[in-house]
């Protein structure tokens, strides 16, 4: 996956839906933030099983695909980067934040194929 989007954007998207991650759970899963790129779009989802959060923003998507992030790890990271272009590129092990020359951010990965299905949670979400 890949995108390039305004770092303002993508900071004010991590900030809301950080709210719904699950840092005291057993499942690790839940303490992740997926990340969703597709068309024009990316767009960022946490639950705690009872309800999850969406948030979508503007991006040129570049690859389209997804990726789990650790969400308090990113979220603090995010939430210390300039105004500006920011680039994410992902894999299915890692993933790369790139803003302003030579300032990368480097994640692993968590399995994103083992994020609960939020179809079933539909009922409970709230998208901002």
């Amino acid at each position: 996956m890949k995108f390039i989007c305004d770092g303002e954007d993508l900071k004010s998207a991590v900030a809301i839906v950080a709210h719904g991650t699950n840092s005291k759970t057993v499942n690790q899963i839940l303490e992740g933030i997926k990340i969703v790129a597709e068309g024009n779009t990316v767009t960022f989802f946490a639950t705690d099983l009872e309800l999850y959060i969406r948030k979508t923003i503007h991006a040129d998507v570049k690859q389209e695909g997804s990726a789990l992030l650790p969400g308090k790890l990113f979220c603090e990271y995010i939430s210390k980067i300039g105004k500006g272009q920011i680039t994410f590129t992902s894999s299915d092990t890692s993933a790369v934040i790139e803003h302003g020359e030579g300032n990368d951010g480097n994640f692993s990965c968590m399995p994103v194929n083992e994020y609960p299905d939020l179809i079933n949670l539909e009922a409970n979400h709230y998208s901002f």
